[in-house]
């Protein structure tokens, strides 16, 4: 990082005592010691009707926090998890992970405004170890960070309802059917003792699909200068743009770290790196995608018979740019000479971004 991300006031008294009070009824039942963290929690925001869905994670007793999947992107992420039964690539996942998050962890693990916000609210922990409550948010190509003030109002909410989901659950037991991503129990606000099985309502887990990205737009120089090159039939270019935590940088306007996003183009044979291209992850895939691109090609000094991509989303971008220069491009499974070197980045590069 060239520059320090600019740590925000911690949140006032009257907004950090009912969240904290919140995180703390969740907490005293110990959900994680009954819970799977499949059985998915759905609450509405009650200001826009959105459904979020939480989960409940600590069955491993690694970590022990509640997350909450808002938007689109968070829950096609979480609904992914649910119907494969395990985490999505960790590239992939990346791009969906939109949430807030408490979770219990031990005081050295507290930053600055965390600490800062538990001192204004006169909080103390009940006990010894991972007591300590940390809010965090996350959206798709940032890297998470502190909660706003209204976010920490959201979150209050939400954790009531929690609260008295949980608390019904240890009553009653399992309440989810097979499958389990199917449906997802709203819990309405209310008093948290008095909610019954009768009053959640069972409604459709079903995000829509990401939509398709922006495509990549060479100026007419570009096209005249791309589509004079010579086509090498032998040549197969290898092209993906993940998001790399290892690649955080501070977004100077707004002080906060956002994650990186590398577009690599290397030659599937000889595994020669042509073009990269570093760029704001919240930003459009053409903006990493489209340098990257004519910086590859012109290195080479050829068009290959193809450029193999992993994903529907870098192949939309793509597409229409190649097909004007003439290169296919297609959906690869196994792109061996391109994440080789994404894994090269990532050891050289170290964990640049943190909290």
């Amino acid at each position: 990082m060239f520059a320090k991300p600019t740590l925000p006031a911690p949140l006032p008294s009257e907004i950090a005592r009912p969240l904290l009070s919140a995180a703390e009824r969740v907490a005293a039942f110990k959900p994680w010691e009954f819970m799977s963290d499949l059985e998915l929690i759905g609450l509405h925001d009650d200001r826009t009707g959105e459904l979020h869905v939480a989960s409940v994670l600590g069955t491993l007793g690694t970590m022990f926090a509640v997350v909450i999947y808002r938007r689109d992107a968070g829950l096609r992420w979480i609904h992914e998890v649910a119907t494969t039964r395990a985490a999505p690539d960790r590239y992939a996942g990346l791009e969906n992970n939109d949430y807030l998050k408490v979770e219990w962890t031990k005081k050295g693990e507290l930053e600055k405004p965390d600490l800062q916000t538990l001192q204004t609210a006169g909080f103390r922990p009940a006990g010894k170890g991972s007591v300590w409550p940390r809010f965090e948010t996350s959206q798709p190509g940032w890297y998470p960070w502190y909660i706003t003030e209204a976010e920490a109002q959201l979150l209050t909410e939400h954790l009531r309802k929690v609260a008295r989901f949980v608390h019904l659950r240890e009553r009653a037991g399992i309440l989810h059917e097979e499958p389990i991503e199917d449906d997802v129990p709203v819990v309405p606000a209310g008093e948290e003792s008095s909610l019954k099985p009768k009053d959640l309502e069972w409604v459709p887990l079903v995000p829509p699909p990401s939509p398709l990205p922006e495509p990549v737009i060479l100026s007419a120089e570009e096209q005249e200068k791309l589509r004079s090159l010579p086509v090498r039939q032998n040549l197969v270019f290898e092209f993906v743009a993940p998001l790399l935590t290892e690649l955080s940088f501070i977004d100077e306007s707004v002080g906060r770290p956002c994650i990186g996003r590398v577009a690599m183009m290397v030659e599937r044979r000889s595994h020669l790196l042509l073009g990269t291209k570093l760029s704001h992850g919240a930003g459009p895939l053409r903006d990493a995608v489209g340098p990257a691109l004519v910086k590859a090609l012109s290195a080479a000094q050829a068009l290959p018979s193809a450029i193999h991509v992993d994903t529907e989303a870098m192949a939309a971008a793509l597409r229409p740019a190649c097909d004007v220069i003439g290169v296919p491009v297609r959906i690869a499974r196994e792109l061996n000479a391109a994440y080789e070197a994404v894994a090269s980045l990532e050891s050289d590069s170290g964990h640049a971004g943190q909290r």
